[in-house]
């Protein structure tokens, strides 16, 4: 072969390697909803992995993921979810909970070009499935973790379904409370909402139904010194025992996230998913 000839060839086969390679490398789409126009107000993500299973990134504490099984439609797509994951992370160690989930949501293509979500099957979380658990020097995993995990999942949805008829489920975003220029962030924001009023011990005893048990029987439980009159005002019989422990309060100081999450639940589906409009980024 002359040599001009065999460098075309060699260019031509250059060429069509960068294009294939540029081909393979494309980034899959993703379409991304905002709670708000606040500046790092947190965001709803919508993705597909290597395997074709679609990842939802919920707007809300913690960055929960649902996932599931991924299926494309004439005018949008669906998600067929089977999973949900969420990390928390506390100043003495973490944990990582995968839950079993199920529930069916789609997404369709709007005529100004935005994807609206329904729900065709309602997201429910049916129960750890696994879990690893750091706490100081101490991991936790395998059954042990799993265990742990669990009970403190019970927990926490029996005392946000009882706290849902004091304490009506609403979502929190950045806010400013005090001063135009001084933002909370949604963790603040509710760590001040439900601290205050489930654990005024250690968040101040602001509200006035709290006032007359300030001088109350106090129990001195893990971390925090739990006044008796307020877990009787709170909590029926059965769950005092858990506040006066501390057990309700560490729940909380190491996975506030995750009772944020069961506590707003159903209403985030209900009614704040209706409200989001997803936009495609490529």
């Amino acid at each position: 072969m002359p040599a001009g000839k065999k460098t075309i060839s060699i260019i031509s086969i250059f060429a069509l390697l960068l294009i294939c390679g540029s081909c393979a490398t494309k980034p899959a789409p993703r379409w991304e909803a905002s709670l708000s126009n606040e500046k790092k107000s947190p965001f709803s993500l919508l993705y597909t992995d290597e395997q074709n299973r679609g990842h939802w990134i919920l707007p809300l504490l913690g960055s929960p993921s649902l996932e599931g099984e991924w299926e494309k439609t004439e005018n949008g797509m669906i998600l067929h979810i089977d999973k949900l994951h969420l990390f928390l992370n506390w100043p003495e160690g973490w944990s990582s909970i995968e839950y079993m989930a199920e529930g069916v949501v789609q997404w369709e293509k709007t005529e100004n070009q935005l994807y609206v979500a329904s729900i065709i099957e309602a997201p429910q979380l049916i129960g750890v499935d696994k879990a690893e658990i750091r706490l100081r020097d101490t991991r936790l995993t395998g059954d042990r973790a799993w265990q742990e995990a669990r009970r403190r999942s019970d927990r926490n949805l029996e005392i946000t379904r009882l706290w849902r008829e004091h304490a009506q489920p609403r979502l929190f975003t950045n806010a400013r409370p005090h001063y135009p220029w001084h933002l909370i962030n949604p963790k603040e924001n509710f760590e001040e909402f439900w601290g205050r009023h489930f654990f005024p011990e250690r968040y101040g005893f602001k509200h006035v139904y709290q006032t007359e048990f300030a001088d109350a029987e106090i129990i001195s439980g893990e971390d925090i010194g739990c006044n008796t009159a307020v877990s009787q005002h709170l909590l029926p019989p059965e769950y005092q025992a858990l506040r006066n422990s501390g057990t309700l309060f560490r729940d909380f100081e190491e996975g506030m996230e995750w009772v944020y999450l069961t506590w707003i639940w159903d209403h985030f589906f209900e009614n704040v998913l209706p409200q989001l409009s997803f936009v495609l980024v490529e």
